[in-house]
């Protein structure tokens, strides 16, 4: 006689609860017992993953199959956002009455998941002499035509733009 479990409650558990973002979908190894009997997957039950690929809360639904057909569990786990910090371009110029601008932007912490692009932009700009700050204006990240930016925490560091005293020839 074979009995079914069609209402047994699921313990579950992942192997790994808290991952960061790297563009690519995440499958924790999910341990399921009903009481002190650890069940087979594929025999005893599937899983199913969802919202497993970008960053927040994601689901393991364990569904029961077999003798635990009607049965039904779920666990959640975390994709973290990536940091990376952005740093706007430095530059320096004697002065020539033009003006003084960087489109520069460097990663200079963390990095973008595979096969992921940046796309910046800055703001500064001087034409006299002195020093103003060049600051990360626009940022997207993309994978593809994907826009991917919402899985990152992104810090921007503003650079510096300066001009100094220029030089003429005095001669006649």
């Amino acid at each position: 006689t074979v009995t079914a479990f069609g209402s047994a409650t699921f313990d579950i558990t992942l192997d790994n609860d808290i991952f960061e973002y790297d563009g690519t979908k995440k499958e924790p190894v999910a341990t399921v017992k009903v009481g002190n009997n650890t069940l087979v997957s594929g025999e005893d039950y599937e899983v199913i993953y969802t919202n497993n690929k970008n960053a927040g809360e994601a689901t393991v639904t364990i569904k029961g199959i077999g003798n635990y057909e009607g049965s039904s569990g779920t666990d959640n786990f975390n994709i973290e956002k990536r940091a990376i910090e952005l740093t706007a371009g430095n530059a320096t110029k004697a002065y020539d009455g033009s003006a003084l601008t960087s489109d520069e932007v460097n990663i200079t912490s963390g990095s973008l998941a595979a096969g992921q692009t940046l796309t910046a932009t800055t703001s500064g700009s001087i034409t006299n002499v002195g020093t103003v700050a060049n600051t990360v204006a626009t940022y997207k990240i993309s994978h593809g035509e994907e826009d991917v930016t919402g899985n990152y925490t992104v810090t921007t560091v503003a650079g510096t733009l300066e001009i100094t005293k220029g030089s003429f020839d005095a001669s006649v």
